[in-house]
């Protein structure tokens, strides 16, 4: 694999999407009234960032989210009020069945939406900022009405896309989302990549800005490599390949684990993360029928990760890998590449507006194994390369992701639907 260095060739585009903060018209001194909307959780690490950076922007953030399920305090710790005057009773409580929560949230779900059609008559904040609608997203249009109703009531609908469409779900719920985007006031992606999407699958032509999404799960007090890997009883002399967030399809993970065979021996792969109990068996009886002069080249971490313990697999890591088969932003990608470590990521129009090839990052093509491994294998044995792809990708979070910035450009959104 060649690993010269590239120019990046779209640095106008980027500054011309994304304007310094100094070239900003100062914010007016209204203060505006948000409420950032996903009833069900399902970005829990964006909203909290989001709603903690806007305050410095004179928005009072508001969060409409139910407790995250697999971390009931993390609201709590982070010191924001989700869910008030709502009912927030499900994810609190430690209910065994998968499929009995599932029904209960849901009509949890639907009672708030009923309780949010009353209140907006009474106390109507400015700005509905909607990130994730979970009925919606199986197909049920239900929050539609719900939205229709504030803008009859004079409330402006802001929608950000973290998934254009579901995934796995190919193009069956096109009709709904396409219904979404028409009665949105103002639409903001993550990259360039999902805005010509929206123009070319959906028609949508105006009113979409491109905001990039902010890093996640940064640690405070970053350890050690060697201080990580002792407290996760890694060993300290391989190079280890970390695999890291919810498991679904889309990511890739069958995609890496047919590279397996072909990375060289002092390479571990760390699998980290948790998803539905099907596909976890599913990973489990992967791994457990590899040869067996393999298997002790995976680790299995198949549970859910605090974020508390997230920085020990991050600093513990030689090479971050993202071998995914689709993605519209990926929070997971955001989550790493601020800890300065080598990425492999596979060659999807995300990545690639986000990541210079063998600049930030090496870039691949989704299932070719051979490219794949020889990424790996090319990382594993050059730690001058490592360290430089790490550097620059820092340096880049730093800069383009930092929630700051990202807080001010929402601000921008804001004003002008305000006008």
């Amino acid at each position: 694999m060649s690993v010269t260095t590239e120019t990046r060739t779209d640095t106008v585009q980027v500054q011309e999407s994304f304007p310094d903060r100094e070239t900003r018209t100062p914010a007016p001194k209204r203060r505006l009234h948000v409420l950032l909307m996903d009833l069900w959780s399902f970005v829990p690490y964006y909203m909290a960032a989001l709603t903690q950076a806007l305050p410095a922007e004179n928005v009072n953030a508001g969060l409409l989210s139910a407790t995250y399920r697999f971390d009931p305090e993390y609201f709590r710790k982070n010191g924001i009020r989700n869910n008030a005057g709502l009912i927030d009773f499900v994810s609190r409580r430690n209910i065994r069945s998968s499929r009995l929560q599932q029904w209960l949230k849901a009509i949890e779900y639907c009672c708030n939406l009923l309780i949010l059609a009353v209140k907006f008559i009474f106390v109507r904040p400015d700005i509905i900022h909607v990130q994730y609608l979970a009925l919606l997203s199986r197909g049920l249009p239900v929050e539609l009405l719900l939205l229709q109703e504030a803008k009859l009531l004079g409330i402006k609908v802001v929608c950000t896309i973290h998934n254009i469409l579901p995934h796995d779900t190919g193009d069956r719920h096109k009709p709904a989302f396409r219904r979404l985007y028409r009665m949105s006031d103002l639409i903001i992606c993550h990259n360039r990549a999902t805005k010509q999407r929206l123009t070319e699958e959906f028609g949508i032509l105006n009113n979409v800005e491109v905001i990039p999404h902010g890093l996640l799960q940064q640690s405070q007090a970053p350890l050690t490599q060697a201080e990580a890997r002792a407290r996760l009883q890694l060993p300290q002399h391989r190079c280890i390949v970390l695999w890291q967030g919810v498991i679904v399809p889309y990511k890739g993970l069958d995609f890496l684990l047919d590279a397996l065979s072909k990375l060289n021996r002092e390479v571990l792969l760390v699998i980290a993360g948790t998803g539905k109990e099907n596909i976890l068996n599913a990973v489990r009886a992967r791994v457990a029928g590899l040869e067996q002069n393999r298997r002790d080249s995976v680790r299995l971490d198949l549970s859910y990760i605090p974020p508390e313990q997230l920085p020990f697999y991050y600093a513990a890591a030689d090479i971050l890998v993202y071998p995914y088969k689709q993605i519209t932003s990926s929070g997971a990608l955001l989550t790493g590449i601020g800890y300065g470590k080598a990425i492999v990521a596979a060659k999807l129009p995300t990545f690639e507006e986000m990541l210079c090839d063998k600049k930030e990052a090496l870039l691949v093509s989704y299932g070719n194994t051979d490219e794949l491994a020889q990424a790996i294998n090319t990382l594993a044995a050059d730690a001058g390369l490592r360290a430089r792809l790490g550097s620059a990708a820092k340096q880049l979070a730093e800069t383009k992701y930092s929630w700051e910035q990202i807080a001010a450009r929402t601000r921008d959104c804001y004003d002008r639907l305000m006008i």
